[in-house]
């Protein structure tokens, strides 16, 4: 038994010892360099900033490599080489452990928070909805000493994003992560906030348990469509007015047909006249259904998108073979939705370097529907309109499909996506790569983002009491039209009459 304990004690000795020396040199060595390769597969990493910036970064985060200690260090130096790109879709992940240490050490955070375009933080709520120091509405000016502003700097860095108002929707996701990178450690925050007169405290997190059994309390209506992978819903908010909301791209091709078909045939018994569809907090996902929502509303040919270029890379070739190891051979396709198919022949084949240009794939020619709609269509979008989501926007208003109400969107005309994922060979950090170049129908890289035709923001007032001023405003606005050419049409009865 004393031979038992010595050697369990050593043991321990030398796991602890492991955990807390830091890795070879070349192992940091190593896994930069994979990821300066990683890079070669991006089809445009020069969109933002030019070469030789990118280069002076990457001899700069070199430089220090021999400073490393840890894995978090490591992710710290690199991740603003990624983020330099201003790519939403091309990341690099925190270390594995970092995400379940902020989960199990500091559990969750408990305010909802709001930054505003103009980098001002407030409170919009708290998550439980208890007596809590910081009111709702305060604006925190301070976060553990920093001032606010100068806590998003140190953020910046560690965020991919192509536009700043889609970052400051994605700072406010997870705060205690971010707290946790800036001032390595997330539990106990002490924070100023200004609300008539300027307040510190400390901001105690909530247990798992107890944000478990506050979600189950206090239950958010997207949230659980998400929860159920039904991230859409159907119905009718005022007379003749129908909400058709989809908040994600990324879920189900059967249920999301059967859906829409569903929600379009209840259209028709309920002789709506007018629909709104809502993209906004939609991050993206599958773009051909985008084109399935338009063959519904729109009765001539279109485009979801005016042309592709995709990088060919030894990264993206492996990426593709490792997911599918059959294919081998010039004639092999890559199925995108499923109606969508690009030959990857050339991606397999082509001269490293090249770039893989499709364009025809995007037509999409009319499709006849027994449950068409011809009335009038408003699209709500806001700055977590992204991906999928933003280029539905782009086609929407390019081909005249109908009205945009809300926020520029998160997302750009001329955007990055497509991205694969890889690991870090020595590190295990994750990474995520776009391999292709999007253009959206009608884009503008003069207008990075698409704009709304009317602009209408919520307030911070609005975004306390959870009051919906965009939809209200629509639902208003539409009446308004509908009123005027009621009026119209009565004036044109009278003149035939007389």
């Amino acid at each position: 038994m004393k031979h038992i304990g010595l050697l369990l004690l050593c043991l321990c000795f030398q796991w602890v010892f492991s955990q807390e020396s830091k890795r070879p040199f070349k192992h940091y060595q190593k896994d930069f360099d994979y990821l300066l390769d990683l890079i070669e597969a991006h089809p445009n990493p020069y969109q933002y900033i030019s070469k030789y910036s990118l280069d002076s970064l990457i001899d700069s985060k070199r430089s220090q490599l021999g400073f490393v200690e840890s894995d978090m260090e490591f992710y710290k130096l690199v991740a603003p080489v990624i983020t330099a790109i201003h790519d939403g879709h091309s990341v690099v992940f925190p270390p594995r452990d970092i995400y379940e240490k902020v989960r199990e050490d500091c559990g969750y955070f408990p305010y909802k928070l709001h930054l505003t375009d103009q980098d001002q933080l407030y409170v919009l709520s708290n998550v439980c909805h208890q007596e809590l120091p910081i009111p709702k509405g305060a604006e925190i000016i301070e976060i553990e000493g920093q001032p606010t502003r100068a806590f998003l700097e140190s953020i910046d860095p560690f965020i991919s994003y192509e536009s700043k108002p889609y970052r400051n929707s994605r700072i406010t996701e997870r705060p205690l992560l971010h707290f946790y990178q800036v001032f390595e450690q997330c539990e106990d925050i002490e924070m100023t906030y200004r609300y008539i007169e300027e307040k510190r405290v400390v901001v105690e997190n909530i247990e798992e348990k107890v944000y478990e059994d506050c979600k189950k309390e206090f239950p958010e209506p997207r949230e659980e469509l998400f929860e159920n992978e039904r991230p859409y819903e159907y119905r009718e908010v005022a007379d003749g007015i129908a909400l058709l909301g989809i908040y994600s791209f990324a879920y189900g091709d059967r249920a999301f047909l059967s859906f829409l078909d569903d929600s379009f045939d209840q259209m028709k018994r309920d002789n709506i006249h007018s629909l709104i569809i809502d993209l906004r907090d939609n991050l993206g996902g599958n773009p051909q259904n985008a084109a399935r929502i338009f063959h519904y509303i729109s009765q001539k040919s279109f485009r979801t998108m005016a042309k592709s270029r995709t990088k060919v890379s030894f990264p993206y070739r492996k990426s593709y073979l490792n997911s599918f190891p059959s294919t081998t051979n010039i004639s092999a396709y890559r199925y995108l939705g499923g109606k969508y198919i690009r030959e990857v022949g050339e991606v397999l084949n082509g001269p490293i370097g090249s770039m893989v240009e499709r364009d025809e794939i995007y037509t999409e020619l009319p499709e006849s529907r027994a449950n068409e709609f011809y009335g009038d269509v408003y699209c709500l979008i806001n700055r977590k309109s992204f991906s999928a989501a933003s280029s539905f926007a782009a086609s929407f208003q390019c081909y005249q499909m109908g009205t945009l109400i809300g926020e520029p969107t998160g997302g750009t005309k001329v955007f990055n996506a497509n991205a694969f994922y890889d690991r870090l060979p020595k590190t295990s950090i994750g990474v995520a790569m776009s391999s292709t170049q999007l253009f959206t129908s009608c884009y503008s890289e003069e207008i990075p983002q698409v704009m709304p035709d009317l602009l209408v923001q919520p307030t911070l007032i609005d975004l306390i009491h959870s009051n919906d001023s965009v939809l209200n405003f629509t639902v208003k606005y539409i009446r308004n039209v509908q009123k005027a050419r009621q009026i119209e049409r009565e004036k044109t009865q009278t003149t035939i009459e007389e």
